[in-house]
């Protein structure tokens, strides 16, 4: 991950010297994307796939060339949920275990982060373009219940007394046609889950807009 940052960050110098006897331009933009997530190492219970959203509200655009320009966000917001099987429920320190008196219980982790994406978009012939993207954060974890006890209908949200905030990483890359894209992301640094104590790594591809 440090050679990509650094790899970009040489790309833009590079591409900033040749571009010092040019009409260098700002601009801004944004985009929104919902993607479907699949997540490993699994603690015990929860299930591989899930659901992200990215939203970057405010995306700094340095034109370098016509079709070439480097961006970085500063309001950019991103939202992971991870699931238990059916039947399945939190304790407090984030192991997951069955619910004994509601199989039908559901829960999941929501781990949501600011991030400040770093990136480099090409434009390839009249409609398409492609980005790439690497995106240091911080993000905040929290578990989520939803289960029957009795006649008591609980939904109960908790964070973890250890390892409720901590840093993130996701590596983008998206294709464009006009303001539609294709993206993809890989975060390999993320929380560490309880039933496993490692990172839960994901990868997510799904459709972006830009507006």
């Amino acid at each position: 991950m440090k050679k990509l940052l650094v790899t970009l960050v040489a790309a833009a110098v590079c591409i900033g010297a040749s571009a010092e006897k040019k009409d260098i331009r700002w601009d801004f933009g944004a985009y929104a994307a919902l993607s479907y997530n699949a997540s490993f190492p699994l603690p015990d219970r929860m299930v591989t796939s899930g659901l992200g959203f990215d939203l970057s509200l405010i995306n700094f655009k340095i034109y370098v060339a016509p079709s070439t320009f480097l961006s970085v966000g500063i309001l950019d917001f991103m939202a992971d949920f991870h699931y238990l099987r059916k039947g399945s429920m939190f304790l407090n320190d984030g192991y997951a275990v069955p619910a004994i008196e509601d199989a039908r219980s559901k829960a999941h982790t929501a781990d949501f982060s600011f991030n400040f994406p770093i990136g480099i978009s090409q434009r390839i012939g009249g409609y398409w373009a492609a980005s790439l993207y690497v995106a240091p954060g911080v993000g905040f974890i929290s578990y989520n219940n939803d289960f029957i006890e009795g006649e008591t209908h609980h939904r109960d949200a908790f964070f973890p007394s250890v390892g409720r905030a901590g840093f993130r990483l996701d590596v983008k890359a998206a294709v464009w046609y006009q303001d539609i894209g294709l993206i993809v992301r890989y975060r390999p640094v993320a929380f560490k889950t309880a039933g496993t104590g490692k990172s839960l790594q994901t990868i997510s591809v799904g459709l972006a807009v830009r507006y």
